[in-house]
């Protein structure tokens, strides 16, 4: 998790430790770097919450589904997943034993950034 919290400082973005990672804010979202301490060679950030079902009570759960399933098709390396409350997206990539993260992350970041707002335009449509 050093290299992250490193990554993180040096391009001024606080954050905080927890025990599932680390939590931070980038461009406005809200992000988790999941603690991968078992697998070193997996990475994940997280975008939780980007959509509450009980905020959107007119909306068809199935257009939720489709606009997520959507995501999932057009977008590398993006997850886009539900469960009974909310969506989240997630990217998901495998690393070396020494990453270099200016190769991936503000990329990784922009993803999720981008695929939020596809996916919300999607259930405009």
């Amino acid at each position: 998790m050093d290299i992250y919290k490193n990554w993180l400082a040096d391009n001024g973005i606080k954050f905080e430790e927890k025990d599932y990672g680390l939590t931070f804010k980038y461009q406005g979202g809200y992000f988790i770097i999941g603690d991968n301490s078992k697998d070193l060679q997996y990475f994940n950030i997280v975008m939780p919450g980007i959509y509450d079902f009980a905020d959107h009570p007119e909306m068809p759960r199935i257009k939720v589904l489709e606009a997520l399933n959507k995501i999932n098709a057009q977008y590398k390396v993006v997850k886009a997943v539900c469960d009974d409350e909310d969506c989240w997206l997630t990217t998901e990539i495998f690393i070396d034993s020494t990453p270099d993260v200016e190769d991936y992350m503000e990329r990784l970041l922009n993803i999720c950034h981008q695929a939020r707002l596809e996916f919300f335009q999607f259930l405009k449509d």
